[in-house]
């Protein structure tokens, strides 16, 4: 999905926003808060007079043939006296429900965490699969952490899982010209980071694990740039790797040395303000 909009209209916001929420599966909220922005205190609409960061999100979500409509709703605690003072910022779970709807469920809830007292539907004593004395467990958690973060069982909470996993698989790219050319490897590197400054280590790695994979991406990328045949790499040493396109008549360019776009992309956009209005 490409977003696109007029400066100031909240692209970005709403890029950070949906960054966030996918960390907060995975890691503690501050954790999450770190990895999508460098300044978490940010994270708090200061246009917004209310003590707490609210999130809503609605999906569909097949499994097994069945079609699960989710709800999740998602509110934290940010106190207003740490936005701008701080790199950190005390956010805290105040409130955190997901709820279901598809095959025996309807608007079932699965997590209801308020402040930390949390109840969570056994889904197998729900469907009859198992027998239990109560449907939903009582149990607490910290509230640095979501609920959703905590899953672990994934024969009691099966659904709940499987939004876990969705939600835990959004990926955020402001790619950066000039982090696409870093030369940092690490091992194993799959994931590409937001800015692309593992590009390189990334596109090395999977020539060694899917050739395949990688002609992929060849042949997508000739799409923007016909010329190109191969990427080859150099690794001097483990800590290195150095990309390289070459041309079918073997001719090599560097990533240091290529184009970036930009300049094509300013003659574009000169083209577009001319020739339509800003309201199109």
């Amino acid at each position: 999905n490409l977003l696109v909009g007029s400066n100031n209209a909240g692209k970005t916001n709403l890029c950070h926003a949906m960054w966030f929420l996918s960390w907060t599966s995975r890691v503690s909220l501050i954790d999450a808060a770190r990895n999508c922005t460098a300044e978490p205190w940010s994270l708090a609409n200061v246009y917004l007079d209310k003590p707490t960061i609210d999130f809503s999100l609605r999906c569909t979500l097949k499994s097994n043939d069945i079609a699960y409509k989710f709800d999740y709703e998602l509110s934290l605690t940010a106190p207003r006296a740490a936005q701008g003072h701080s790199q950190s910022i005390p956010l805290a779970v105040q409130r955190e429900v997901l709820r279901v709807t598809g095959g025996a469920f309807d608007e079932t809830v699965l997590i209801d965490n308020d402040a930390g007292q949390v109840k969570l539907l056994d889904e197998r004593v729900f469907l009859g699969e198992q027998y239990g004395p109560d449907k939903y467990v009582a149990t607490t958690a910290p509230t640095d952490y979501t609920m959703l973060s905590r899953l672990y069982d994934l024969e009691a909470n099966q659904r709940a899982n499987l939004f876990k996993r969705y939600l835990g698989l959004w990926l955020y790219f402001n790619l950066n010209a000039d982090m696409l050319r870093n030369t940092t490897a690490q091992p194993l590197d799959v994931v590409l980071r937001p800015d692309g400054r593992n590009l390189a280590s990334v596109l090395f790695n999977l020539n060694s694990s899917d050739q395949r994979l990688l002609r992929k991406i060849v042949d997508a990328a000739k799409t923007v740039e016909p010329k190109l045949d191969v990427i080859n790499f150099l690794s001097p040493d483990p800590e290195h790797v150095y990309m390289f396109f070459d041309d079918e008549k073997g001719k090599r360019f560097s990533a240091t040395n290529i184009s970036d776009g930009r300049s094509e992309e300013r003659r574009v956009g000169k083209e577009c303000r001319s020739r339509w209005s800003p309201y199109h």
